[in-house]
């Protein structure tokens, strides 16, 4: 076989595995001829479809090999876009060939993150520490930017610098950022001496922004509501942008005197009914509500009401306030054609009853709305208050019966039972006369004296037997208020004691 080459070119140095821009490819290329050379000798770069001439020599060789050391500076004047898996290829007259094996030339910058904490909380700090590596496994020196975007409020943008590869970046998150999953986009990049970026690369990373509640609201249906309606309340939670929270509540209503009248727990936004009784006095209630470390407050006013319940029956009135005041109002009842004013003065609850009078016969009984026709009797037509006849004895009257009927019961029983005294008749030496002593009776009369015509006599006898009699002790309490003139009490009694 007969050779048809008259020289070989080679490499004595393949080129590195991997480049990236910014970088200069060593290519120490030896040329030897088998005969004499008189050519041209071109050096290409070939990255896929794209071919740059980065050599070219007049070659005139006699028999022997020469060298050059050629550099490839991979800048974009050089290079172009010449960029992916790339190769050095030759031709030297018509002889054309592969000089290196395959490598790659990026601009690409890789980012590495050390591990990251998923979750932030709204205004805390966030420190991202890593590495910006070119595909050629050399540090950038650099600038690093962060990209925080968040629904509602401004882009944000945060940089640093990336020295030998090395960068540290902090995030502070502003207080309302939205709660939910977020991504933090960086982006690292190199520079030549012209100010225009050769390599970049980037990287997004996620995070979760925690819903902390900041501000806790009681919604109330009415604050102006009157006795026998129904309170309607609930409560919203709101995180650091305003949006609702489901939570936990706890609640306690008050009234103006600061009691717990009712306790209870409930889900925000979920309603609570609470009944204020019909007869719940005008005043300000108030409203507490806890979850967590936030607490709030809330004021409902239960208004004044006067009202009046009418009931006719037959012809009886009864008139009860049914209000939350003391009802103090002349309301126009009408009998027939003829209206009386009745004036009313009830307290809370209170009822009072009226008969109706008027000449026998049917009547339209009209007092405000209610009406209704009756059956009437009497003299006159009328409005009077009703007398009521049932006779009802207080505790100190059963008192008072049940001391007479012991009285009674003892006197009784003295009767039945007589004890005669005996006198022991003793020998003085001398007899003993009976001695007679007159003493003047008085009698009080709650502070007034009535002397008697009739004294009383009292003797001292030691001959005869004890007899039972009859006294009688009388109390006047209210002796003042009695008659004077002739006839009354004071002179029926003087005459009682004569």
């Amino acid at each position: 076989m007969i050779s048809l080459a008259s020289a070989t070119i080679s490499l004595e140095q393949q080129p590195k595995q991997t480049y990236n821009l910014g970088d200069i490819i060593e290519l120490p290329i030896k040329i030897i001829a088998s005969q004499q050379i008189n050519d041209i000798l071109s050096i290409k770069l070939t990255c896929g479809e794209t071919e740059i001439e980065i050599y070219k020599e007049y070659i005139a060789l006699v028999e022997g090999e020469k060298t050059r050391d050629l550099s490839i500076p991979l800048i974009k004047e050089f290079v172009g876009k010449a960029r992916g898996a790339c190769s050095i290829n030759y031709k030297l007259g018509i002889e054309e060939g592969n000089l290196s094996s395959k490598f790659i030339i990026s601009n690409k910058v890789n980012i590495i993150l050390q591990e990251l904490t998923q979750s932030f909380a709204p205004g805390e700090k966030i420190t991202l520490i890593g590495t910006a590596l070119k595909e050629n496994s050399k540090g950038i020196n650099g600038i690093i930017e962060a990209n925080l975007s968040t629904e509602g409020a401004t882009k944000m943008i945060y940089s640093n610098l990336v020295e030998n590869g090395a960068f540290t970046l902090e995030i502070n998150l502003p207080q309302n950022t939205k709660a939910g999953a977020h991504t933090i986009h960086l982006y690292t990049y190199e520079k030549d001496s012209k100010g225009e970026i050769i390599n970049n690369g980037s990287l997004i990373t996620n995070i979760n922004i925690k819903q902390v509640p900041t501000n806790l609201e009681i919604i109330l249906d009415d604050v102006k509501l009157d006795p026998g309606e129904t309170l309607r309340l609930k409560a919203i939670l709101h995180d650091q942008t305003g949006d609702n929270m489901a939570e936990k509540v706890y609640f306690a209503i008050k009234n103006p005197e600061g009691e717990v009248i009712e306790k209870f727990e409930k889900t925000t936004d979920e309603y609570f009914e609470h009944y204020i009784n019909e007869t719940e006095i005008p005043s300000i209630w108030r409203i507490n509500a806890y979850s967590g470390e936030l607490s709030t407050n809330a004021a409902f006013t239960i208004n004044e009401k006067k009202d009046i319940q009418i009931e006719i029956l037959n012809s009886t009135v009864v008139i009860t306030n049914i209000g939350n005041v003391v009802y103090q109002e002349t309301i126009d009842i009408q009998i027939g054609e003829e209206i009386k004013k009745v004036e009313l003065n009830l307290k809370i609850g209170e009822s009072k009853k009226f008969t109706l009078t008027a000449p026998k016969g049917e009547y339209l009984i009209q007092i405000g709305e209610k009406t209704e026709t009756v059956g009437l009797t009497g003299n006159s037509i009328d409005v009077k208050k009703f007398a009521e006849k049932t006779f009802v004895l207080k505790p100190f009257i059963w008192v008072f019966i049940i001391i007479i009927l012991c009285l009674i019961a003892y006197m009784v029983f003295r009767k039945g039972y007589k004890r005669t005294f005996f006198g022991k008749k003793h020998n003085l030496g001398h007899n003993f006369k009976p001695v007679k002593v007159e003493k003047e009776k008085r009698i009080t009369l709650k502070g007034n004296l009535i002397n008697p015509t009739i004294p009383v006599e009292l003797s001292l006898s030691i001959h005869g037997n004890k007899q039972t009699s009859n006294v009688i002790d009388l109390n006047l309490k209210n002796y003042k208020e009695f008659g004077a003139g002739e006839g009354g009490v004071k002179e029926t009694l003087t005459k009682i004691i004569r």
